[in-house]
């Protein structure tokens, strides 16, 4: 074991027999949002620039965060019915039909994408991350576990 200074031997002898305390360090609010928010930022310049990957013929992408692949329409699928939730429990209008224009649009092969829609999801992804400021973000948390479970249960079912 490594030499002790004096002030550390004392606060060794202090803290004898007590039980050790942990300090959970919450993200900030700020880093907190930049991950909630850089899936949809992320697929959205993708869509905008046309660089985005297939695979089966299904459109993925990595996570930005975590390194993930995921399929691009689920997860918009998803990320518009946890805004739907969230609506709803604040009694808040959440402006979601330019994303849900987005999500029929990333089905149908023959309609093409246009700047236009995409540049109106950022308007209302926009508006979304404004929410998110302004809500309590353990209250978010639950909604949103709530519509990951919500999902799953419904995937399992069909």
């Amino acid at each position: 074991m490594a030499q002790l200074n004096r002030a550390q031997r004392r606060l060794l002898e202090k803290t004898k027999g007590r039980q050790a305390t942990y300090v959970v360090h919450k993200l900030p609010r700020l880093l907190d949002e930049m991950r909630v928010f850089s899936a949809i930022t992320t697929m959205l310049d993708q869509l905008a620039t046309g660089e985005i990957e297939v695979a089966d013929g299904k459109m993925i992408m990595v996570c930005p965060d975590e390194g993930v692949l995921f399929e691009v329409r689920p997860a918009l699928g998803g990320w518009i019915t946890m805004w739907e939730r969230i609506g709803k429990h604040y009694n808040i209008a959440v402006q979601l039909s330019s994303l849900k224009l987005l999500f029929i649009l990333l089905n149908d092969d023959d309609t093409p994408l246009l700047p236009e829609h995409i540049e109106a999801c950022r308007v209302e992804v926009e508006q979304q991350r404004q929410i998110f400021r302004t809500c309590d973000r353990q209250t978010l948390r639950s909604l949103a576990n709530t519509e990951s479970i919500a999902l799953y249960m419904e995937s399992k079912a069909a």
